[in-house]
């Protein structure tokens, strides 16, 4: 949702076809403004999986887009597939997303989610295939001038065995953004770590998450829970949290649901 909330940024991870779409004062979706493939591969250079099993095997044969995050006058969307984060220029008066660049990660890394500071300029960015989470400093000098404005400054490993079969998916920041959260699916657990003060990474904990493949967790909005949802396992697993800690610890609390995907606490 645009900062103004009236528009959204619609994205089919499949294809990497982004869509804008009005939104009304009530909330509701009107038409789409704009859509296209997000993309920078030429053709012949890239091709379309076809099916799920093709798509485990070839994560990064074509385009995968994941979110997109809103920041200043620009918008990033992450692309798997593509191993880079695009930079758009977010047209106010059209509600229209112009192509700024797009910012190349590491070699294999896939960036996936991303998580941005409340209040430095820095924001966090999850890379599925190398599980590893990229700290990044956001540059909003000179706005007219055409630039990456995310710059990587620091990686940080979610796992003791980075070599281990595992994918990270969410990831998120405490309340307070103090500390940051990464699930490990094949690892199953939780990354925790420590945000310094100039927005830089120091792991400090990772804790089983009770359960298979935690594709999504959220946060209380009081800070002193987490439930984590494994997919594989088909459970939500309920976790207090020490707030001036940020480590966490199992309550035996679990809740039977078929494959859960997403939590969000209102």
């Amino acid at each position: 949702m645009s900062p103004e909330k009236d528009m959204a940024i619609v994205i089919n991870y499949w294809d990497a076809i982004i869509d804008i779409v009005d939104v009304d004062a009530s909330g509701v979706l009107g038409e789409i403004r704009q859509s296209f493939k997000q993309l920078y591969r030429k053709e012949g250079e890239w091709r379309q999986v076809e099916y799920r099993e093709d798509h485990w095997e070839n994560r990064q044969v074509g385009p995968h887009a994941h979110c997109a995050h809103f920041w200043e006058n620009w918008v990033f969307i992450p692309d798997l597939g593509e191993n880079a984060i695009f930079q758009y220029h977010y047209d106010t008066k059209n509600k229209k997303l112009v192509p700024d660049t797009h910012i190349k990660f590491e070699a294999g890394s896939g960036p996936r989610h991303m998580a941005m500071h409340p209040t430095l300029d820095i924001c966090y960015v999850s890379n599925e295939l190398f599980n590893t989470v990229c700290v990044a400093r956001l540059d909003k000098s000179d706005p007219q001038q055409s630039k990456e404005r995310l710059v990587p400054i620091q990686y940080e490993s979610t796992l003791e065995n980075r070599e281990q079969i595992s994918y990270v998916s969410e990831i998120k920041l405490s309340p307070d953004a103090r500390f940051l959260y990464v699930s490990n699916r094949g690892d199953n657990s939780l990354a925790i770590f420590k945000v310094l003060q100039d927005g830089q990474l120091e792991r400090v904990d990772i804790v089983p998450t009770g359960g298979k493949f935690p594709r999504h967790f959220a946060l209380t909005p009081c800070g002193r829970a987490v439930l984590v949802a494994n997919q594989d396992s088909s459970n939500l697993t309920l976790f207090s949290r020490d707030v001036s800690t940020g480590l966490i610890k199992a309550t035996n609390t679990t809740y039977e649901i078929p494959a859960p995907n997403y939590i969000r606490f209102l």
